[in-house]
């Protein structure tokens, strides 16, 4: 009897040892996959949006800068092509998407919690936006951006529309 007793408090304790090393194999349950990485041609790469902003990109994430603020990094996550156009995602905070969308090099949309949506404006390396005389915008904001059929398509507010071939004229 006594040794019936010690082989029964035996089995629940092989049992836990057993479901401990199996829920923490790997040395403490974290993931040893290195983190997803930014397309090559991404990264270390700098962008300034015309208020200031900036969005520096590394290997694995982006540190987005307000103008005059404090520095916030995200972690990539993935990339698409949506539309012909690259979108680096980098998760969500509070239900918004983080991202930045590019085509042939060119940002034409970003959205990260500490700025909001930014969309033109964008310049990268020795690439300068100069605001047009006849602009269809005036004063009001571009709202989104847009591209499809070979040309870039922008909406504003009180339903201003401009179109572009190549995003610069």
């Amino acid at each position: 009897m006594k040794n019936t007793f010690k082989f029964w408090g035996i089995i629940p304790l092989a049992a836990a040892l057993i479901f401990a090393l199996i829920s923490c194999s790997g040395g403490g349950g974290g993931s040893d996959d290195p983190p997803p990485q930014i397309p090559a041609e991404y990264q270390n790469k700098t962008w300034t949006h015309s208020s200031g902003i900036t969005v520096e990109l590394t290997d694995t994430s982006a540190v987005v800068t307000p103008a005059g603020g404090t520095s916030t990094t995200y972690a990539f996550v993935s990339v698409e092509t949506v539309n012909g156009n690259t979108v680096l995602r980098f998760g969500s905070v509070n239900n918004q998407e983080q991202f930045i969308t590019i085509n042939n090099g060119v940002v034409i949309g970003v959205s990260f919690a500490n700025i909001g949506i930014k969309s033109g404006g964008w310049t990268a390396s020795s690439v300068v936006w100069t605001v047009v005389a006849d602009s269809t915008f005036g004063n009001y904001s571009i709202r989104a951006i847009a591209w499809g059929n070979g040309k870039f398509v922008a909406g504003g507010e009180t339903g201003k529309m401009a179109y572009s071939s190549d995003g610069i004229t």
